[in-house]
């Protein structure tokens, strides 16, 4: 059944292939055309990769420019190290958390550090941030209207959210992925940054279609905005990720959320990043998958629909984004977006099954295991399956969390999914 294996902590309506060579492809790319990257956001990761293995450094075609753009040298550093990063080292060595390099951390965070970043844990990178108040132009985030970027202003909660943060008096730009495409490497952005106060990023696909998009909507592609935003003077960073993004996931998608995640949070600018479980709104996919499946009379479900999942109300995700984007108070780091109920799959799609009118409950097959990889991987052959072997893994492992934070940033207690009235 198709709606058997939804990925319960992302919204859009794409699939996930193996890695294959895709990262290859694009570390070559990248190595014989380099992006335009704030060498602050990368001189750190450069002085850790330095320190642990100078012999491996390599010298690039940009290497002057970081040479001469370094920003902020470590006096504490020995003159060796210091020396090293200067020498320059190919950016693919610089990509925070990327599996291939393990000894680089997360762009300035190496060891525990690294993986206190990836979890919203803050850590001594913070002092390389730029510093609060007015930027140059003499802007600042939380005024009474700022002028926004929205990645994504098109999607399940791109539209709901820029007509929201319009609303509130903002000027929101949004271009489309044919203007801003995430998946260009080399793509000079900067006339969209121009005079830009804060940066939401909402976009984000599921599908690895075609090779390698994953990693560029998630991880290289923000990675490049995010240091053009910083010579743009744009301080704030929202972010739209994922729960259980880590840069070490064995799944593409939460690996590349994860990748991306702590790129943005040793970037230097002020990174806020919301990272939703599975939402609830009857326009997305999976919430019309999993409410058609709910009006059957029988279950088909992996493990008995034992799985523990945490919905979230669309509206709540887009009152956590809009306080994230426009509220100086609002945290800075990881937020998870979860709701106020943690239940089973099946509980849900019992609560679904009540929404929409039909009390009687439905009978339940247990699918086993090996049945549900075997079809999750002739699934994932179809052109726009949500069944792959990873969206089945990350039903497996769970979506849930603490709402305490949902609830401090909306100054309110977010929707348990039994209050959920919004139905198709």
């Amino acid at each position: 059944m198709p709606a058997l294996f939804l990925p319960l902590n992302f919204c859009f309506d794409r699939n996930f292939r193996n890695q294959g060579e895709h990262h290859e492809r694009i570390h070559h790319q990248y190595d014989h055309h380099p992006p335009v990257v704030r060498p602050a956001v990368l001189v750190a990761a450069g002085r850790a990769f330095a320190a642990s293995d100078p012999s491996a450094l390599r010298a690039r075609r940009w290497r002057p420019v970081l040479a001469t753009r370094l920003l902020d040298p470590d006096p504490g550093r020995p003159a060796a190290s210091r020396a090293a990063v200067r020498a320059g080292c190919p950016l693919r060595l610089l990509m925070a958390g990327h599996p291939r390099h393990p000894d680089v951390g997360l762009a300035g965070r190496s060891g525990a550090n690294a993986g206190a970043a990836a979890s919203g844990v803050a850590t001594s990178g913070a002092a390389s941030r730029r510093p609060s108040g007015p930027n140059r132009a003499g802007r600042s985030p939380g005024g009474c209207a700022m002028k926004i970027l929205l990645l994504g202003g098109s999607g399940f909660i791109g539209r709901p959210l820029r007509q929201r943060l319009e609303r509130d008096g903002h000027h929101v730009s949004a271009p489309s992925r044919r203007q801003l495409d995430l998946r260009q490497p080399r793509a000079d952005w900067r006339h969209w940054l121009e005079n830009v106060d804060v940066v939401v990023n909402a976009a984000g696909q599921l599908l690895d279609r075609p090779a390698g998009a994953l990693e560029a909507i998630h991880h290289l592609g923000p990675l490049q905005l995010a240091s053009m935003a910083y010579q743009a003077d744009v301080r704030r960073w929202v972010q739209l990720s994922a729960l259980g993004a880590d840069p070490q996931a064995d799944t593409l998608f939460l690996a590349g959320k994860g990748r991306g995640d702590a790129a943005l949070l040793a970037s230097g600018l002020e990174a806020r990043i919301a990272r939703p479980s599975l939402i609830y709104g009857p326009q997305g996919a999976s919430s019309r998958l999993l409410l058609q499946l709910a009006r059957l009379p029988l279950w088909l479900l992996p493990d008995g629909g034992s799985q523990r999942v945490q919905p979230v109300a669309r509206d709540d995700v887009i009152d956590g984004l809009a306080r994230l984007a426009a509220a100086d108070e609002a945290p800075e780091g990881v937020v998870d977006f979860v709701g106020a109920e943690a239940l089973t799959l099946a509980d849900y799609l019992r609560q679904l099954r009540q929404l929409q009118g039909l009390p009687s409950p439905a009978y339940i097959l247990n699918l086993p295991p090996q049945a549900s990889r075997a079809l999750a991987t002739l699934a994932e052959r179809w052109p726009a399956s949500l069944i792959s072997r990873d969206t089945l893994a990350m039903l497996n492992r769970g979506s849930c969390g603490d709402p305490a934070a949902l609830g401090a940033l909306l100054q309110r207690a977010p929707l348990a999914s039994s209050q959920f009235r919004e139905a198709p």
